[in-house]
């Protein structure tokens, strides 16, 4: 079964599959592209497939919704930005 995710932009609720591989080779074109433009590259890319008739261009999402949708379309892809504090292996010595 394949991952989707719902996101939410102006107020309306969107349902959308994880990223395939055509879309993620857009997705690393995008990322070389300016940053200010990510965000919205993201969720083109991730909505063209699951609702291609949805004009992004008309819609006026919050920013919060952006970076909501953005960070769950990258989570549902398995990419995620690396923990700032990751867990660390603790080796305990046993004396026998």
């Amino acid at each position: 079964m394949a991952k989707v995710v719902t996101i939410t932009l102006d107020g309306q609720d969107f349902v959308v599959p994880a990223l395939n591989i055509g879309q993620l080779e857009s997705l690393t074109a995008a990322f070389e592209g300016p940053k200010s433009a990510i965000p919205f590259s993201v969720l083109r890319i991730a909505m063209a497939r699951s609702t291609p008739q949805t004009d992004l261009a008309n819609m006026t999402p919050t920013m919060d919704e952006v970076s909501a949708a953005v960070h769950a379309i990258l989570e549902t892809a398995g990419l995620q930005k690396a923990d700032a504090n990751p867990p660390h292996l603790t080796v305990v010595a046993k004396n026998d």
